[in-house]
């Protein structure tokens, strides 16, 4: 990908002023209906700019993740390689939630940059998105606890969140 000049700059910026949280420049806004997470291409793109358990980012456009989430990625060690071998987004959102560490977007979540040529037939997308690998490793991943703590989420804020599928 080729960064904008701001890239690591906004990162910073909104990581300083949220310290323990993952900040994101593109993610997604889970889509979920009865305690259950729907299907990856029914999620809505971006996400609302508040700190949230349902903001899933998507490293394809620069993550930062908080020092606490290294050291319990580290604990975890191959861990992911049982359940998500293909989708390092999937685990890496699971570990947050699961350890109560909220995911809060740059703006709204939609910020994309513009791909190295070629770079895009080669990446994941076709095998975990339109062939619909995410869905089997997000079923594979999540636990029936962080659905409850996403859909209890879901549960206070639906009538405001206009993000809501």
């Amino acid at each position: 990908m080729f960064y904008g000049e701001a890239w690591l700059a906004e990162l910073l910026a909104v990581h300083q002023a949220h310290p323990d949280e993952v900040i994101a420049h593109r993610a997604h806004r889970i889509g979920m209906q009865d305690g259950k997470i729907l299907p990856y291409t029914r999620w809505a793109p971006g996400a609302p700019p508040v700190a949230s358990y349902r903001t899933f980012p998507t490293g394809i456009s620069g993550v930062l993740y908080p020092p606490r989430m290294v050291q319990l990625l580290r604990e975890a060690g191959d861990a992911f390689a049982r359940c998500a071998p293909m989708g390092d987004d999937i685990w890496l959102h699971a570990m947050a939630v699961r350890h109560g560490v909220r995911v809060r977007p740059v703006r709204d979540g939609r910020t994309t940059y513009r791909p190295l040529p070629g770079a895009l037939l080669r990446g994941l997308k076709f095998r975990n998105v339109l062939g619909g690998g995410n869905d089997v490793q997000i079923t594979a991943t999540y636990t029936a606890e962080d659905l409850a703590r996403m859909g209890q989420e879901l549960e206070q804020n639906h009538e405001q969140d206009p993000w809501t599928v």
